[in-house]
């Protein structure tokens, strides 16, 4: 739970002849999502709408990799609060009454909903 770095899920897919792959990742917990197909160059999602087009995937089976890169929010956030902030800063960590908690409150982190594919043949 207080995990903060790269966290890599990994889709495979197969094309029945070569094509273009549309990806969407539209809900996510993190900085940034990038996108690579095999070995290809990682392309980013950070901005809406959330979608990369992977170009030029040639025939057979192929595994696309998301990485959500977390923030450090989990680890070295302000685990005691409870109250909603919106801001960082050294103020956080100086919570009290119904504002603090005994229990972590832990954020949610990485792809909150499965990206959505789409396989354009040519």
């Amino acid at each position: 739970p207080f995990y903060g770095a790269d966290i890599k899920y990994m889709i495979e897919v197969d094309c029945d002849a070569d094509c273009d792959i549309k990806l969407n990742a539209s809900l996510f917990a993190a900085a940034a999502v990038t996108v690579k197909v095999d070995a290809s160059k990682e392309q980013a999602i950070a901005f809406p709408p959330y979608d990369v087009t992977l170009r030029d995937i040639k025939k057979g089976s192929h595994v696309i990799t998301l990485t959500a890169h977390l923030t450090r929010v989990n680890t070295f956030g302000a685990l005691h609060a409870c109250a909603d902030i919106a801001w960082k800063g050294p103020g956080m960590w100086y919570t009290r009454g119904s504002d603090w908690a005994y229990e972590y409150q832990l954020k949610e982190s990485g792809i909150l909903k499965s990206p959505v594919i789409e396989i354009i043949y040519k």
